[in-house]
């Protein structure tokens, strides 16, 4: 009854029950101190979920799944993997950090935010990640099949022709595409070549290899590490997260807003 009466009264409050612990941003454990050890299993379940409180307190993802390793679970597609730089969640901070009295706040706090694993930890104690098509392409599918208006690609690698024709699609239906200039890259390729893209390079950066790109801050960005944690990280990626939150908040306010008027706005 308790139990009921709690979330009848969370849920006037904008409150949803999850189908997973994993996707909760509260999680509630009522017990009854008449029944025998009733307290003790509340403690103990306290312990299993201290790893997610742990996990990043900023940060809230509301789906994803990991490609590299074929599982669904929060902790494969949020950055716990050893070895990992937190690439994935330096770009999340920025976009969706949350607003809770603590530690920094992204560009659109409110924003609903999905994480796609396609890349691996390349093992050579850099920190740097390696991807492949199939798994490129498969992340690159579920985003497009996902409920997200805005595809974030805060990474850069060589023309691929799968790849090329997945953008294609997500452009041709309405999904808003950003993606990264890669540093030094000579000739654009992945995802920036592809017609619709919109490029977004970092302030500054000296002789971008499209003419075309946008700029945004992308040095010394003060940002989410893995575990709670914050770091300043620099590079076209995080240039590319700044402006897909300011996208999203764009979307916000004007919903039928398409690409090319986007980027008129955020030029001028």
């Amino acid at each position: 009854y308790d139990s009921e009466r709690m979330a009848e009264a969370l849920g006037g409050q904008g409150y949803v029950e999850t189908a997973s612990p994993d996707d909760a941003d509260m999680i509630l454990l009522n017990t009854c101190h008449i029944r025998e050890k009733a307290a003790e299993k509340v403690y103990s379940e306290l312990g299993r979920y201290r790893a997610l409180k742990a996990a990043n307190p900023d940060l809230s993802v509301a789906g994803g799944f990991d490609f590299t390793t074929g599982s669904g679970t929060a902790a494969a597609y949020t950055d716990n993997i050893p070895g990992c730089n937190g690439h994935g969640t330096h770009v999340a901070g920025i976009v969706a950090a949350r607003q809770n009295g603590s530690g920094i706040v992204g560009v659109a706090p409110a924003v609903e935010l999905f994480s796609y694993r396609a890349c691996w930890p390349n093992g050579d104690g850099t920190g740097r990640a390696r991807c492949n098509s199939f798994t490129l392409a498969q992340a690159l599918a579920a985003a497009i099949r996902s409920p997200a208006r805005v595809i974030n690609l805060s990474l850069g690698g060589p023309h691929d022709a799968l790849l090329g024709e997945l953008l294609e699609h997500a452009v041709a239906r309405g999904t808003i595409v950003v993606g990264a200039v890669a540093p030094d890259a000579g000739i654009p390729g992945f995802p920036v070549s592809t017609k619709g893209v919109i490029a977004v390079d970092s302030s500054g950066a000296p002789g971008s290899s499209v003419v075309t790109a946008l700029h945004a801050p992308g040095e010394e960005i003060l940002t989410l590490e893995p575990g709670g944690h914050y770091d300043y990280a620099s590079g076209s990626s995080l240039a590319a997260a700044h402006v897909t939150g300011a996208i999203a908040l764009l979307l916000q306010v004007s919903p039928r807003l398409d690409a090319s008027r986007i980027v008129s706005l955020l030029r001028n």
